[in-house]
């Protein structure tokens, strides 16, 4: 009987470890909007500048470079209002290049407005993707928000702690004015 009670009791105690060692983290990225009103249409890269874009940056999404972790939800808030509702895509890569390839083989030069493409060469590194519904706020709004709270994406870093990503549009959307996105993932690192 003791020793079924030690047994139990060290059970509990690797149970109560492996539980402390999962935390849950928020990782989170704003970037201005382009003074550029034009409308997007659908596939087009929503980026950081009217040109050259760069993909946005989610640091310290796992403990240590390599580490892995689960994708547990994701807002999206605009700081300013929608004339329409806007319908948007993140692409999530586990580096901002794949080394283990051509160094031709990165996340290319991005483009604001511009058509997005994932090359096959990116296979590598590419995560998946998360889905938002931007709503158009009511008369007096100053923000805009979506939230996915079901993708459930698992992933491993390769050489940063980073998670990168690239925002498009997957229907045509046209902003009311200037502004920034806030992107949040939160995620629970193993």
């Amino acid at each position: 009987m003791k020793r079924f009670i030690a047994l139990l009791a060290l059970i509990l105690i690797v149970s109560g470890l492996q539980a402390q060692t999962q935390m849950t983290v928020l990782t989170t990225r704003t970037y201005g909007i382009p003074n550029v009103l034009a409308a997007y249409t659908a596939g087009d890269v929503v980026g950081d500048s009217g040109r050259y874009a760069t993909p946005i940056e989610f640091q310290n999404a796992v403990r240590y470079a390599g580490g892995s972790g689960q994708i547990l939800a994701a807002t999206l808030v605009m700081d300013s209002i929608n004339v329409t509702t806007g319908t948007f895509r993140l692409h999530l890569f586990r580096d901002s290049t794949d080394y283990t390839k051509a160094a031709t083989n990165t996340l290319d030069t991005l483009d604001d407005h511009a058509a997005y493409v994932i090359k096959v060469t990116c296979r590598g590194i590419y995560v998946g993707y998360i889905d938002f519904t931007l709503l158009a706020g009511p008369t007096g709004s100053t923000m805009s928000y979506a939230q996915n709270t079901t993708p459930a994406i698992y992933f491993t870093t390769l050489r940063y702690r980073s998670l990168w990503g690239v925002l498009t549009a997957t229907g045509a959307y046209t902003r009311k004015q200037t502004g920034a996105f806030t992107i949040t993932l939160r995620i629970r690192e193993d």
